[in-house]
Protein backbone atom coordinates (compact mmCIF):
# COMPACT_ATOMS: atom_id res chain seq x y z
CA UNK A 1 0.00 0.00 0.00
CA UNK A 2 1.05 3.62 -0.50
CA UNK A 3 2.67 5.45 2.40
CA UNK A 4 -0.04 6.93 4.63
CA UNK A 5 -0.18 10.70 4.54
CA UNK A 6 -1.68 13.18 6.91
CA UNK A 7 -5.29 13.50 5.86
CA UNK A 8 -8.44 14.97 7.28
CA UNK A 9 -10.22 12.31 9.26
CA UNK A 10 -13.59 13.08 7.73
CA UNK A 11 -16.42 10.64 7.10
CA UNK A 12 -15.06 9.75 3.66
CA UNK A 13 -11.74 8.71 5.19
CA UNK A 14 -13.15 7.03 8.27
CA UNK A 15 -16.31 5.50 6.88
CA UNK A 16 -19.21 4.68 9.17
CA UNK A 17 -18.50 1.06 10.11
CA UNK A 18 -16.72 0.21 13.35
CA UNK A 19 -14.88 -3.05 14.02
CA UNK A 20 -14.10 -4.44 17.45
CA UNK A 21 -10.70 -5.99 18.18
CA UNK A 22 -9.97 -7.81 21.44
CA UNK A 23 -6.25 -7.64 22.24
CA UNK A 24 -4.06 -9.60 24.63
CA UNK A 25 -4.93 -12.27 27.19
CA UNK A 26 -7.27 -9.84 28.95
CA UNK A 27 -9.11 -9.11 25.69
CA UNK A 28 -8.79 -5.34 25.89
CA UNK A 29 -11.35 -3.88 23.48
CA UNK A 30 -10.37 -1.50 20.67
CA UNK A 31 -13.10 0.02 18.51
CA UNK A 32 -11.64 1.18 15.20
CA UNK A 33 -13.05 2.63 12.00
CA UNK A 34 -13.09 -0.25 9.56
CA UNK A 35 -12.38 1.74 6.40
CA UNK A 36 -9.36 3.52 7.86
CA UNK A 37 -7.95 0.32 9.34
CA UNK A 38 -8.36 -1.62 6.10
CA UNK A 39 -6.76 1.18 4.08
CA UNK A 40 -3.74 1.04 6.38
CA UNK A 41 -3.28 -2.73 6.38
CA UNK A 42 -3.80 -5.41 3.74
CA UNK A 43 -3.99 -7.98 6.52
CA UNK A 44 -6.99 -6.34 8.16
CA UNK A 45 -8.52 -5.60 4.77
CA UNK A 46 -8.50 -9.29 3.88
CA UNK A 47 -9.66 -10.32 7.34
CA UNK A 48 -12.66 -8.00 7.50
CA UNK A 49 -13.57 -7.91 3.79
CA UNK A 50 -12.44 -11.30 2.56
CA UNK A 51 -15.21 -13.55 3.76
CA UNK A 52 -13.36 -14.83 6.82
CA UNK A 53 -15.00 -15.21 10.22
CA UNK A 54 -13.85 -11.68 11.10
CA UNK A 55 -16.19 -10.32 8.43
CA UNK A 56 -18.75 -9.98 11.22
CA UNK A 57 -16.64 -7.08 12.51
CA UNK A 58 -15.02 -8.82 15.48
CA UNK A 59 -11.45 -10.06 15.85
CA UNK A 60 -9.44 -11.61 18.68
CA UNK A 61 -5.68 -11.09 18.94
CA UNK A 62 -4.71 -12.78 22.23
CA UNK A 63 -0.98 -12.91 21.47
CA UNK A 64 -0.52 -9.23 20.64
CA UNK A 65 1.21 -6.89 23.09
CA UNK A 66 -1.33 -4.42 24.47
CA UNK A 67 0.86 -1.31 24.62
CA UNK A 68 2.25 -2.02 21.17
CA UNK A 69 -1.23 -2.42 19.73
CA UNK A 70 -2.25 0.84 21.38
CA UNK A 71 0.69 2.50 19.59
CA UNK A 72 -0.46 0.83 16.37
CA UNK A 73 -3.90 2.42 16.71
CA UNK A 74 -2.31 5.83 17.28
CA UNK A 75 -0.28 5.34 14.11
CA UNK A 76 -3.37 4.32 12.14
CA UNK A 77 -5.22 7.48 13.13
CA UNK A 78 -2.37 9.99 13.47
CA UNK A 79 0.43 8.56 11.30
CA UNK A 80 3.03 8.96 14.03
CA UNK A 81 5.20 6.82 16.28
CA UNK A 82 5.18 7.10 20.08
CA UNK A 83 6.79 10.34 21.25
CA UNK A 84 10.34 10.37 22.61
CA UNK A 85 11.31 11.62 25.10
CA UNK A 86 8.27 11.62 27.37
CA UNK A 87 7.39 10.48 30.90
CA UNK A 88 7.71 6.77 30.09
CA UNK A 89 10.75 7.29 27.86
CA UNK A 90 13.06 9.76 29.56
CA UNK A 91 15.95 11.36 27.74
CA UNK A 92 19.17 9.33 27.98
CA UNK A 93 20.23 5.76 27.37
CA UNK A 94 17.80 4.24 29.91
CA UNK A 95 14.87 5.98 28.25
CA UNK A 96 16.30 4.92 24.90
CA UNK A 97 16.18 1.28 25.99
CA UNK A 98 12.57 1.57 27.18
CA UNK A 99 11.57 3.31 23.96
CA UNK A 100 13.34 0.70 21.85
CA UNK A 101 11.39 -2.01 23.66
CA UNK A 102 8.01 -0.63 22.61
CA UNK A 103 9.23 0.23 19.10
CA UNK A 104 10.46 -3.32 18.58
CA UNK A 105 7.15 -4.79 19.73
CA UNK A 106 5.39 -2.36 17.40
CA UNK A 107 7.67 -3.56 14.60
CA UNK A 108 6.53 -7.14 15.20
CA UNK A 109 2.94 -5.98 14.66
CA UNK A 110 3.89 -3.98 11.57
CA UNK A 111 5.45 -7.07 10.04
CA UNK A 112 2.58 -9.32 11.12
CA UNK A 113 -0.03 -6.98 9.63
CA UNK A 114 1.85 -6.19 6.40
CA UNK A 115 2.43 -2.52 7.21
CA UNK A 116 5.75 -1.91 5.47
CA UNK A 117 5.81 1.85 5.88
CA UNK A 118 5.33 1.60 9.62
CA UNK A 119 8.06 -1.03 9.89
CA UNK A 120 10.44 1.09 7.80
CA UNK A 121 9.83 4.17 9.91
CA UNK A 122 10.49 2.16 13.05
CA UNK A 123 13.79 0.90 11.64
CA UNK A 124 14.84 4.47 10.79
CA UNK A 125 13.98 5.60 14.31
CA UNK A 126 15.79 2.70 15.98
CA UNK A 127 18.93 3.33 13.94
CA UNK A 128 18.99 7.04 14.68
CA UNK A 129 18.20 6.70 18.36
CA UNK A 130 20.70 3.91 19.02
CA UNK A 131 23.36 5.84 17.14
CA UNK A 132 22.70 8.95 19.22
CA UNK A 133 22.86 7.12 22.55
CA UNK A 134 25.55 4.61 21.63
CA UNK A 135 23.33 1.54 22.01
CA UNK A 136 23.17 -1.75 20.10
CA UNK A 137 20.60 -4.55 20.37
CA UNK A 138 21.44 -6.79 23.33
CA UNK A 139 21.49 -10.57 22.98
CA UNK A 140 18.20 -10.81 24.87
CA UNK A 141 16.58 -8.34 22.45
CA UNK A 142 18.00 -10.14 19.43
CA UNK A 143 16.57 -13.41 20.72
CA UNK A 144 13.13 -11.78 20.92
CA UNK A 145 13.50 -10.52 17.35
CA UNK A 146 14.19 -14.02 16.08
CA UNK A 147 11.29 -15.47 18.05
CA UNK A 148 8.77 -12.92 16.78
CA UNK A 149 9.65 -12.25 13.13
CA UNK A 150 10.03 -13.99 9.79
CA UNK A 151 13.26 -15.22 8.24
CA UNK A 152 13.41 -12.19 5.92
CA UNK A 153 12.74 -9.62 8.63
CA UNK A 154 14.84 -6.49 8.43
CA UNK A 155 15.08 -6.25 12.21
CA UNK A 156 16.84 -9.63 12.07
CA UNK A 157 19.22 -8.26 9.46
CA UNK A 158 19.85 -5.19 11.60
CA UNK A 159 20.55 -7.39 14.63
CA UNK A 160 23.05 -9.52 12.71
CA UNK A 161 24.72 -6.46 11.17
CA UNK A 162 25.14 -4.65 14.48
CA UNK A 163 26.53 -7.84 16.04
CA UNK A 164 29.11 -8.22 13.26
CA UNK A 165 30.30 -4.64 13.61
CA UNK A 166 30.18 -4.78 17.40
CA UNK A 167 32.39 -7.85 17.58
CA UNK A 168 35.14 -6.17 15.57
CA UNK A 169 35.96 -4.12 18.64
CA UNK A 170 34.86 -6.39 21.48
CA UNK A 171 35.74 -9.94 22.43
CA UNK A 172 35.74 -12.11 25.52
CA UNK A 173 32.49 -12.24 27.46
CA UNK A 174 30.47 -10.55 24.72
CA UNK A 175 31.73 -13.08 22.19
CA UNK A 176 30.57 -15.86 24.51
CA UNK A 177 27.13 -14.25 24.74
CA UNK A 178 26.82 -14.14 20.95
CA UNK A 179 27.97 -17.75 20.67
CA UNK A 180 25.32 -18.83 23.15
CA UNK A 181 22.70 -16.86 21.24
CA UNK A 182 23.74 -18.49 17.96
CA UNK A 183 23.31 -21.90 19.54
CA UNK A 184 19.84 -20.97 20.82
CA UNK A 185 18.83 -19.25 17.57
CA UNK A 186 20.72 -20.90 14.68
CA UNK A 187 19.22 -18.45 12.18
CA UNK A 188 21.09 -15.66 13.95
CA UNK A 189 24.40 -17.41 13.43
CA UNK A 190 23.55 -18.04 9.78
CA UNK A 191 22.55 -14.41 9.26
CA UNK A 192 25.82 -13.20 10.80
CA UNK A 193 27.84 -15.45 8.51
CA UNK A 194 25.85 -14.26 5.48
CA UNK A 195 26.36 -10.61 6.42
CA UNK A 196 30.08 -11.13 6.99
CA UNK A 197 30.44 -12.78 3.59
CA UNK A 198 28.40 -10.21 1.68
CA UNK A 199 30.02 -7.21 3.37
CA UNK A 200 33.47 -8.59 4.15
CA UNK A 201 35.24 -5.73 2.37
CA UNK A 202 33.50 -3.12 4.50
CA UNK A 203 34.17 -5.09 7.67
CA UNK A 204 37.86 -5.48 6.82
CA UNK A 205 38.14 -1.75 6.16
CA UNK A 206 36.20 -0.91 9.30
CA UNK A 207 36.76 2.44 10.95
CA UNK A 208 35.04 3.84 14.03
CA UNK A 209 32.79 6.03 11.90
CA UNK A 210 31.18 3.14 10.06
CA UNK A 211 28.26 0.98 11.10
CA UNK A 212 24.71 -0.21 10.41
CA UNK A 213 23.17 2.44 12.64
CA UNK A 214 24.12 5.02 10.01
CA UNK A 215 21.95 5.26 6.91
CA UNK A 216 23.16 7.71 4.23
CA UNK A 217 26.75 8.53 3.34
CA UNK A 218 29.85 6.41 2.79
CA UNK A 219 29.90 5.21 6.40
CA UNK A 220 26.37 3.83 6.27
CA UNK A 221 24.73 0.96 4.44
CA UNK A 222 22.15 3.10 2.66
CA UNK A 223 18.99 4.68 3.94
CA UNK A 224 16.75 1.85 2.68
CA UNK A 225 19.05 -1.03 3.62
CA UNK A 226 16.78 -2.08 6.48
CA UNK A 227 13.53 -1.27 4.69
CA UNK A 228 10.95 -3.57 3.14
CA UNK A 229 9.36 -2.28 -0.08
CA UNK A 230 6.71 -4.14 -2.02
CA UNK A 231 6.88 -3.92 -5.85
CA UNK A 232 5.87 -0.41 -6.87
CA UNK A 233 5.79 0.82 -3.28
CA UNK A 234 7.29 4.28 -2.78
CA UNK A 235 9.60 4.74 0.20
CA UNK A 236 8.19 7.07 2.84
CA UNK A 237 11.45 9.04 2.63
CA UNK A 238 10.55 10.00 -0.94
CA UNK A 239 7.14 11.39 -0.04
CA UNK A 240 6.47 14.97 0.92
CA UNK A 241 3.91 15.43 3.64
Amino acid sequence: MSPPKFVDLDRDTLGTEIVTIHVGPEKKVFSIHKKLLCNRSEYFDKAFNGGFKESDGTMYLPEDHLEAFDALVVYIYQNRLPNFPRENFTRGWEGCESYADILEKLFYLAEKYCMNVLGNRIMDTLQGMQLKYGRVPSCSRIKQHYQNTSSTSKIRLYSAATACYHLIRYTGEEMDDYKELARAEPDFGADCLAFQYQHRTRLIKYTSGMGPRKRPGKNGLGRCFFHTHAPGEVCHLETVE
